[in-house]
């Protein structure tokens, strides 16, 4: 109704309207302007309700979409979790390079095929951690443990219906999360970022290495929001949305390993020069980063809207 009838009649009218709506499970305030229809302060309550339910059906197709959109990021931030996890433990560059001899003569074929093609994924980038037994244990270990995790703590019937083991689990993530971010600062200390393995090459007009030390910030940050909203202000709202900011940032490493294996093989096909292998990791680099950070708050848009029309709590929205 507009705002020039103020008249007692459209009142009267306006509060029937009201009141019609209300018993029909339509009090929204912006639904209610939106569908009601008043001409000579007469509702019309059949055409009123034939817009009421052609309006519930569009909402239910929305809402469709936006579960089958929430399941498919769950299904890919799954997927990328598990390709960290087999990365780290199994091959190529994992955590017992060096320190399992066994491990090291098995994974050995794969460096020498990459060092024998000139591949995009250079032997020298897959064995960088190699007799750094403390990068290993605090950043490519605990890494491991936290994409493991991962799938557990963002699916929405684990955490209903084990709530007790999702707590815990949430401690050991965080734990995972602190000791990933000590690795990092000493990888970045030993200057063992990718950009240092071409010493041959003239220095990168664009580096990675500020963007990657702000994703690695962020990463320490979002961790602990989310820490801080959970447990001082108990919001678990907040505490959802800075946790999902936070696999974001941590899981655009297996992203780009990802891209690596698949983009860049098609791009830039053996034997790739130097010069394309350094530019080529760089670029992944910083798409992976834009694409995780994008993405996560795409979700978290996604989410909210969730919440909006069904009412629910954040635990139970489809993650």
């Amino acid at each position: 109704f507009h705002n020039s009838l103020v008249s007692s009649k459209h009142f009267a009218s306006t509060k029937k309207a009201s009141t019609w709506l209300e018993n029909n499970g339509m009090a929204n305030h912006k639904q209610y302007h939106a569908m009601c229809r008043c001409d000579n302060n007469i509702l019309d309550t059949s055409s009123l309700s034939k817009e009421i339910q052609g309006c519930k059906h569009q909402q239910a197709r929305q809402r469709q979409r936006r579960q089958l959109q929430l399941r498919w990021l769950y299904i890919a931030v799954s997927y990328l979790s598990l390709q960290m996890v087999l990365w780290m433990t199994v091959a190529p560059a994992t955590w017992l390079l060096t320190i399992s001899p066994l491990h090291s003569r098995l994974v050995t074929p794969i460096f020498s095929y990459l060092e024998r093609t000139q591949n995009i994924l250079t032997a020298d980038l897959m064995t960088k951690f190699i007799h750094r037994p403390l990068v290993q244990c605090t950043h490519i270990l605990p890494g491991a443990l936290w994409s493991l995790m991962v799938p557990f703590q963002l699916h929405p019937t684990f955490r209903k219906t084990h709530r007790k083991a999702h707590k815990r689990m949430g401690y050991i993530f965080f734990a995972c999360s602190v000791l990933t971010s000590m690795g990092a600062g000493i990888i970045l200390a030993k200057k063992l970022m990718f950009e240092h393995f071409f010493p041959d090459l003239p220095p990168f007009r664009f580096p990675s290495e500020p963007i990657v030390i702000a994703v690695a910030l962020w990463f320490v940050y979002t961790a602990g929001r989310a820490w801080y909203a959970v447990l001082w202000e108990r919001n678990i709202e907040q505490h959802q949305t800075w946790v999902l900011r936070h696999i974001a940032s941590g899981i655009r490493v297996s992203l780009l390993r990802l891209f690596a294996m698949t983009v860049a093989q098609v791009l830039f096909r053996p034997p790739t020069p130097r010069t394309a292998q350094r530019a080529a990791f760089g670029d992944i680099s910083k798409v992976s980063c834009a694409v995780c950070i994008v993405v996560a708050e795409y979700a978290i848009r996604l989410i909210r809207a969730e919440k909006r029309e069904s009412n629910v709590e954040w635990g139970d929205a489809r993650v």
